[in-house]
């Protein structure tokens, strides 16, 4: 009977840690963003061309914003986006199915499709560029960054990198005064 409670116990506690989830860094994946600031797009095209997932959504970006002196080129950016979210192949699962009435008990193979970077992924890389370009310098802005300080981080980089950016007037504006008509 001991036995059977410690075997009860270890499943019970092994059930719980397979649903367990880590909260991660759900902006963790804007590291290509520094890539795409950092690199050349000599470097890049190689590793893009060879099925690289995150230096396709750089170059993507080189590409749709036209950093770092790069001709905007906005299909290529699209295509490269989409390439970089696609399927690349599956992940087989078995799962045992046990029988039933005394029926003998099989195993099916589940394909789960398996992918480099998501497309919600690669939607908030894209937003962070959006609000470096427009020079969000606010809370819509640092949200799309992750934080206050990430984007402080990016934006004096974006900015002398981008030709389109925005330089936000970041001195406080003069108070008013109401007028009396």
């Amino acid at each position: 009977m001991q036995k059977l409670k410690m075997i009860v116990l270890s499943g019970l506690v092994l059930g719980l840690m397979g649903c367990a989830t880590l909260a991660g860094d759900p902006h963790a994946d804007l590291d290509i963003l520094d890539t795409a600031m950092t690199s050349r797009v000599e470097d890049l095209q190689p590793q893009a061309d060879g099925g690289v997932a995150r230096a396709q959504l750089a170059l993507a970006v080189v590409y749709r914003f036209g950093l770092n002196g790069t001709p905007k080129n906005l299909p290529a950016a699209f295509r490269l986006r989409q390439k970089a979210t696609a399927q690349r192949g599956y992940l087989p699962i078995t799962q045992y199915i046990a029988g039933l009435n005394g029926a003998p008990g099989r195993t099916a193979i589940i394909n789960i499709p398996r992918y480099d970077l998501t497309e919600p992924q690669a939607a908030r890389v894209y937003a962070c560029a959006e609000a470096l370009e427009k020079g969000q310098v606010n809370s819509s802005g640092f949200s799309a960054c992750g934080s206050e300080p990430r984007f402080r981080d990016l934006h004096p980089r974006w900015q002398a990198i981008s030709p389109g950016a925005k330089r936000p007037d970041l001195k406080p504006k003069p108070a008013r005064k109401p007028t009396i008509a």
